[in-house]
C-alpha cells in the first residue's frame, strides 16, 4: 500500500489579539486550523486525518496518521514530515519513507538507521 501524507490549513473567522511588549504595539492574527491526511495513492482512499490548531508541528502529526495502517509500502511526504523518527517508523512498518529533506538535513542517523538509508538513497539521485 503506497500512501502520500499532506497538511493544508484552513481559515477561521476568530482572531487574536494581544499587546506586545517587547515591540510596544497591539497585534493581532487570523486564527486557522490544519488538516493532515493519508491517501492511497492508487485508490484516492483516505486512510485517516487529523486536526489541529495551526501552531501543531507537521512532523507530529505525522505518526498519528501512520500508526493505525498495518503495514506499508512506499510513504511520500513534504519537508514538514521529515525526521528521523518518522523515517523509522515508515521502516518499522515495513514501508520505504520518500520524505523530502530540510536542506540543513545531514546523514547522522541518532540511533535511527533507516534515516541513512533514505538520506543516501536521495544522494545518489
Amino acid at each position: 500500500m503506497d500512501i502520500a501524507v499532506d497538511s493544508t490549513g484552513f481559515s477561521t473567522n476568530n482572531r487574536s489579539k494581544w499587546y506586545d511588549i517587547r515591540i510596544k504595539r497591539k497585534s493581532s492574527r487570523r486564527e486557522c486550523i490544519k488538516l493532515y491526511i493519508s491517501v492511497d495513492i492508487e485508490t484516492g482512499v483516505t486512510f485517516s486525518f487529523t486536526i489541529t490548531p495551526w501552531n501543531r508541528h507537521a512532523s507530529k502529526e505525522f505518526k498519528r496518521l501512520i500508526n493505525s495502517l498495518p503495514e506499508l509500502g512506499n510513504v511520500l511526504g513534504d519537508k514538514a514530515h521529515s525526521s528521523r523518527a518518522n523515517c523509522q517508523l515508515v521502516v518499522d512498518k515495513k514501508g520505504k519513507p520518500y520524505l523530502y529533506f530540510k536542506g540543513d538535513a545531514t546523514s547522522k542517523a541518532k540511533g535511527k538507521s533507516a534515516w541513512v538509508i533514505s538520506f543516501k538513497g536521495v544522494q545518489k539521485r
